[in-house]
């Protein structure tokens, strides 16, 4: 516990190994285990050690609730959400546990529930910054643009050099038309974390709103250096490309983008508008039904660059645009 403590992972995880094989099945071991393993990055192993203390303390409900954030750790999501539950079930009380139930629920689609035990969890004393940025991130997903930014704005108070929160504090005001003060505010989560690429691609959908359209490119092309399959990345791009008249090169951003991420509107509208100029029909009626088939399992978390209204827009447009042609 000391070596976890003063940080010293590798011999901590060491140590707790060599423990788990002299005396096997020791709950307290296989906790301090699972959180040295979680701490390395060893996410697998994390799932299994905190499985093995479940079985052994079916009703406790702190380790039913860390294994429920191993296992989201881990991508298993429906699983998580199950510990996260029966947690909740064992202790109604514990913040934690309802935490992790909003997060697996926002990863799964469901916002309303998301946003339901969000609020539980800060109700029940949790003072974590992340979770107010979390349901911060849910309301602006479900279009609750004002609340939204209250609670970002709390976050932020609370964390000012958390850059996530600064992030999406930024991104919510760009979508409320306070572009002098998301520019600021995104200037400054990225004076903090420089890698962080969604940061960057909104800072380009600000630029390109300001109707700055070099700058915009220059932070598109920087996202696109350190991930190629940027999906909203490439979108704007090839907004850019086509505001040049380089015609083949936005088609091909677009269809990058839809390569990355096929539950990307917009790309699939984009595309088909151009084709569709073409005199290219039956490739840009195809392309607006896979939008329409595509937007129904969108993942909310691959939105975090664009607001659900710009989402409807680009179906609206799919539609219509289906139906003209």
């Amino acid at each position: 516990l000391r070596l976890y403590q003063q940080g010293d992972l590798p011999n901590a995880f060491g140590l707790c190994s060599r423990l788990d094989q002299r005396i096997p099945g020791q709950p307290v071991v296989l906790e301090l285990f699972a959180a040295v393993a979680l701490a390395l990055g060893e996410i697998d192993q994390a799932c299994m050690k905190l499985q093995e203390q479940v079985k052994l303390q079916k009703k406790n409900a702190s380790a039913h609730s860390n294994l429920s954030m191993a296992l989201y750790a881990a991508g298993r999501i429906p699983e998580a959400l199950k510990q996260a539950q029966k947690a909740i079930k064992l202790e109604p009380g514990l913040a934690q546990a309802h935490n992790n139930l909003a997060n697996a629920y926002k990863r799964l689609g469901d916002l309303n529930r998301a946003s339901t035990a969000y609020r539980r969890s800060l109700a029940l004393g949790v003072n974590d910054p992340r979770v107010t940025m979390n349901l911060s991130e849910t309301l602006y997903q479900q279009g609750n643009l004002e609340e939204a930014a209250k609670l970002a704005e709390e976050a932020v108070s609370k964390a000012p050099a958390f850059a996530p929160a600064l992030k999406n504090l930024g991104a919510i005001y760009l979508q409320q038309g306070r572009t002098e003060e998301a520019q600021a505010i995104l200037k400054k989560a990225l004076a903090l974390d420089p890698s962080d690429l969604d940061a960057r691609a909104n800072m380009a959908m600000l630029k390109l709103s300001l109707f700055e359209p070099e700058d915009a490119q220059r932070y598109l092309e920087e996202v696109l250096v350190a991930n190629p399959r940027h999906a909203g990345a490439l979108v704007n791009l090839g907004i850019i490309r086509e505001d040049q008249a380089r015609r083949m090169a936005a088609k091909e951003c677009y269809a990058a983008a839809i390569d990355s991420d096929p539950g990307m509107s917009a790309a699939y509208t984009n595309l088909a508008r151009l084709l569709f100029e073409e005199g290219r029909e039956q490739e840009a009626r195809h392309l607006l039904k896979q939008a329409l088939q595509e937007s129904a399992g969108t993942d909310p978390i691959y939105l975090d660059w664009a607001s659900y209204e710009e989402l409807a827009n680009n179906l609206t447009q799919a539609r219509e645009l289906l139906n003209k042609i």
